[in-house]
């Protein structure tokens, strides 16, 4: 239906042409109109021409100074608009966005970007900037500027926020990782309550002969019909309806209609499902929880480190691609302090073990491995191998 209706829209005259030719009517009958009074006698109670030109001239004045201008720039701004909803006149490239800042707290909306970032050992690996103010449709996008063939990886690891069927059948199909992402209700379904809830569709009883599901109170719900659903973002999603059965008796006749007298109906869509239930299992193991509960201590702790040590709280240009560069000088500052601390780490803990060894008068052992370059390696009772390697 919404295809139909832009495909008529389409062919309609474009609103700008509309007001240009209305102008162009009104000031040629306004022309007509001069030549007329030029020629017209004195009338008793005031000439009914003079009366049209003054309120055609009226008409073609807020059209040239109202109508026209407006919808010029309702033009102009539609194209500046892009996928997204909003923009900031004082740089069009950011959107409005809710922030975590909110002093007034009323959920007020600033412009700004959407930063995604890749880790590992927190290490800023890959960076991108978005203008999509959630994250579900910033993962693609994201994933697509890494070299996966140069440069794979095992696992993608992320919060709920990007869990959707688009993302998961892209990792599956490009990526070739794992994918340890929940989805949007992986949390509330763990609980306790959710799971004893008989009135959740999950803890419903499914006859896969049959294709049925049969609800607590007993009704059940038989397949009827396949549809697909478009998205706002493109995507085609596959759904199973299934419908209630008639009961005759006045019990099941309740509990299979609405109030308004219409059979009950859920749609399923089996994808999602799948999805779903193949990502219950990978986080639900002891490999994948491990690795999903470092997603904590691994992204986290960088904006923290950006927002406390770096005082990185605003950006000091507009544009997109100055944004694009501010906020990776930012990350390699961020990496560098990083790296920094980890050699200081590294120098304090070589001074006390040589400082250890010294105390304990053991004589050092020089090995040569083809993996780093020939370090002294200082056996001891306390500590079995220390290896040092760059």
């Amino acid at each position: 239906m919404q295809n139909k209706v832009d495909l008529a829209l389409a062919k309609e005259m474009d609103p700008i042409e509309k007001l240009v030719t209305a102008d162009n009517a009104l000031t040629a009958e306004i022309v007509q109109l001069d030549e007329t009074i030029a020629h017209e006698k004195v009338e008793p109670g005031g000439s009914t021409n003079k009366q049209r030109r003054r309120q055609l001239k009226h008409f073609h004045h807020v059209i040239t100074t109202d109508f026209l201008p407006r919808k010029q720039k309702y033009v102009q701004y539609n194209a500046q608009f892009g996928d997204r909803n909003s923009f900031s006149k004082t740089d069009i490239d950011a959107t409005f966005m809710r922030m975590k800042e909110d002093a007034m707290q009323n959920g007020q909306l600033k412009p700004g970007y959407n930063l995604q970032i890749g880790t590992q050992n927190q290490f800023v690996l890959y960076y991108d900037i978005n203008q999509r103010p959630t994250d579900q449709r910033t993962l693609i996008p994201f994933l697509e500027q890494i070299n996966l063939v140069d440069h794979p990886f095992q696992y993608t690891v992320a919060d709920a926020g990007y869990g959707s069927e688009r993302n998961y059948r892209w990792i599956e199909e490009n990526s070739g990782a794992i994918a340890l992402i929940p989805y949007t209700m992986y949390d509330k379904e763990q609980s306790r309550s959710y799971q004893k809830d008989p009135h959740k569709r999950m803890n419903w009883d499914y006859d896969e002969e049959a294709d049925v599901y049969t609800d607590d109170r007993g009704i059940k719900f038989a397949f009827q019909k396949e549809y697909d659903k478009t998205e706002k973002d493109g995507t085609v999603k596959h759904f199973c309806r299934y419908e209630s059965l008639n009961y005759q008796d006045p019990e099941g006749y309740y509990w299979a209609t609405t109030r308004n007298g219409y059979q009950r109906r859920i749609d399923i869509n089996p994808t999602w499902e799948h999805y779903k239930t193949d990502m219950r299992e990978k986080l639900s193991s002891e490999e994948g929880q491990r690795l999903y509960g470092l997603r904590k201590i691994e992204d986290e702790p960088v904006f923290g480190n950006l927002k406390a040590h770096l005082k990185f709280l605003r950006l000091s240009v507009r544009g997109i691609a100055k944004v694009r560069n501010e906020v990776g000088i930012a990350l390699l500052a961020y990496n560098i302090m990083k790296w920094q601390r980890a050699i200081s780490l590294y120098s304090f803990l070589s001074a006390m073990i040589s400082e250890y060894i010294q105390k304990m008068g053991i004589q050092p052992l020089l090995i040569v491995s083809n993996k780093c370059k020939p370090k002294k390696i200082w056996p001891s009772t306390d500590i079995r191998y220390i290896i040092m390697c760059q």
